[in-house]
């Protein structure tokens, strides 16, 4: 590996990339990724091979690119893109969006936040948000969020600044984290929740909830 290179992972709203310094030994046929069926001739490094496996990190039968094409086409996604240079100095592996996700990024635009959106959806939060929240005009708070949410990732500032509230932690605790534990919302960074890089997205079962008023 040259000084200064490093491993990536990518996340952006249409796909994540995980992009890796050494491409795929060429023993390994490119076909071979296209098809999902990988069969390397041998090990670029043996020990470590048998190290990670001794470890139950791996199985060492080259059984992860099924493994991802399987996850990928039981979710619904497309099938994962495999890709590396002539000379196999770098591999990238390019995980696209669902089909429906997409289709939030694209249309979500066109969902007017209007009264009777904000009403519609706000009474299905208010059954799924487990806290003790009494006022209708928080669900509807909650409404306006996830639709917020619809085009992307956005900070903690920007979502309650949408709201009309300032980015202070009782707010977050009031509007955001309620949606959190309901499952609708969730970290770009789960890991690390201070991260100055934190934002929020919807997850499947948000983005799910805000596709019944697509077209509304």
């Amino acid at each position: 590996m040259s000084p200064g290179s490093s491993h990536t992972i990518r996340i952006e709203p249409g796909a994540i990339f995980l992009y890796n310094i050494g491409g795929p030994d060429r023993s390994i046929k490119m076909d071979d990724f296209k098809s999902g069926r990988v069969y390397p001739k041998r090990y670029r490094n043996r020990r470590l091979g048998d190290f990670l496996k001794e470890l139950d990190l791996t199985e060492g039968r080259a059984t992860g690119v099924p493994v991802v094409f399987d996850a990928m086409r039981r979710n619904g996604s497309p099938d994962p893109v495999f890709e590396t240079d002539e000379d196999r100095t770098w591999f990238r592996v390019t995980l696209l969006i669902h089909p429906a996700f997409t289709q939030i990024n694209d249309n979500q635009r066109s969902v007017p936040e209007n009264d009777s959106i904000i009403d519609q959806l706000g009474s299905l939060v208010s059954s799924l948000v487990s806290n003790l929240v009494s006022s209708e005009q928080v669900y509807k708070d909650f409404a306006r969020i996830l639709l917020f949410l619809g085009d992307g990732s956005h900070k903690r500032e920007d979502i309650l600044k949408h709201i009309g509230l300032s980015n202070q932690t009782y707010n977050y605790k009031n509007y955001i984290e309620p949606l959190e534990r309901a499952d609708l919302v969730q970290k770009t960074h789960p890991d690390r929740p201070k991260t100055p890089l934190q934002q929020y997205l919807l997850t499947e079962k948000g983005k799910s909830l805000i596709l019944t008023f697509i077209g509304t």
